[in-house]
Formats: structure tokens, C-alpha cells, sequence
């Protein structure tokens, strides 16, 4: 695919984001990623290369080419571009799913994930469940309870979640539950799963 891209760069042809979104969508819909030519990586340096103005559209098209390929260095990049636009370009949902997902898999996923959160919460802008099901479930992986609990305490926050507390990100709190009950060694009495346990558990800390 990049060779009738490069055939048409070689013809005067800037690339602009119908291309690049064309090139990110063929992407993701490979069966064999690792031996695409397109991927998130390559066509993030075009981007930069060519200063192509992506388009939310774009981006988040870009940002599920990133998903696929297991790539949150370029997750962070494109977002990092994107924020900045973020005044004049408004982001789905969904985007922020998929890019927690992604950054997910950068060597400092936690950090960049929670760097987003507060970019939401700066800016009063709620959230779907399943995005702070993969933040808490991320805290669970890498073991840091207080990121945990400034999770919990956004959701907790009228207003912050968009939609149902689903069941998903109940069976999260769950998980973080259990994981503040071992490392405190104080197991619950309650067997009911209950809210306020949950929530109580949550904002013991760790010693």
C-alpha cells in the first residue's frame, strides 16, 4: 500500500488526512500487522513529516491503528498533538477509551493514562465506564492502590461518568477492592460486595 502512496509523492502529491486515515484504516483491517507497511508508527512520521492537520475523524481512526499494533509510544504522540487541538476539534467518547487502551502498552502506560484523566477533569468532561474500567484495572496490574483511589474518586464525582456504572467497571471497583483488602491483610466482613465496602476500602490506603 505505501508503494502506491510513495508512487504518488513521487508525482507531487502531498499526503493530506483522507490519506492518512485511508492508509490507518487499511491497518487495521490487515490480518498480518506485523508485516504491514502502514503501520501507526510510520504513518505518524508522514504526519509530522508533511504537517498534515489531522481531523478528529483522523485521529481516532490513527489512535485504533495504534490499539491494534500494541503501539502506545505513537499513542502518546498523536495525543499529545491532538490535546492541543482540542479546542477546535471535539473528540467522541469512545476516542478516550481507545486511547487509554493504547497507552496501555507505553512504558509509562499508568502515568500517560492518569495524565489523561486529569486532562478531563481539568476541563469538567465526563467519561465512559469502560474507560475507567481499563484506568482501574492498570492500577490493579501495576499494584498502585492510591492511583486507585484517584480513579475511584472521579467516578465517585457527580457528573464524571457518562452513562450506567456498568458492569464491568463494578466488577473493577471489585478487583481494586480485593486488592486493598490483601495488601492491608484486613479481609471484609461483608460478603454482600456492597458499595459503601467498596468505597470504604478504597479510601484506606496502604501502609
Amino acid at each position: 500500500m505505501l508503494a502506491v502512496y510513495n508512487a504518488l509523492l513521487q508525482k507531487g502529491v502531498s499526503p493530506d488526512t483522507e490519506v492518512v486515515a485511508y492508509l490507518a484504516q487499511v491497518f487495521v483491517a490487515s490480518k498480518d500487522p506485523p508485516h504491514s507497511d502502514c503501520t501507526p508508527a510510520r504513518l505518524w512520521k508522514e504526519v509530522e513529516r508533511w504537517k498534515v492537520a489531522p481531523n478528529a475523524w483522523c485521529y481516532g481512526v490513527l489512535l485504533r491503528a495504534c490499539l491494534k499494533a500494541k503501539d502506545g509510544v505513537t499513542a502518546e504522540r498523536l495525543w499529545q498533538h491532538a490535546k492541543d487541538k482540542a479546542e477546535k476539534i471535539i473528540f467522541g467518547d469512545s476516542f478516550f477509551v481507545n486511547l487509554v487502551q493504547a497507552l496501555s502498552d507505553h512504558p509509562k502506560g499508568l502515568e500517560e493514562a492518569l495524565n489523561v484523566l486529569a486532562w478531563l477533569k481539568k476541563r469538567g468532561m465526563s467519561a465512559l465506564p469502560q474507560f475507567y474500567s481499563v484506568l482501574l484495572s492498570l492500577c490493579k496490574q501495576k499494584g498502585r492502590l492510591e492511583e486507585g483511589k484517584i480513579v475511584h474518586e472521579r467516578i465517585s464525582t457527580k457528573g464524571a461518568v457518562n452513562g450506567r456504572v456498568d458492569e464491568k467497571l463494578y466488577s473493577s471497583l471489585i478487583d481494586m477492592t480485593r486488592t486493598a483488602w490483601e495488601a492491608r491483610q484486613r479481609p471484609c466482613a461483608c460478603s454482600t460486595r456492597c458499595p459503601n465496602c467498596i468505597a470504604q476500602s478504597l479510601s484506606l490506603g496502604t501502609r
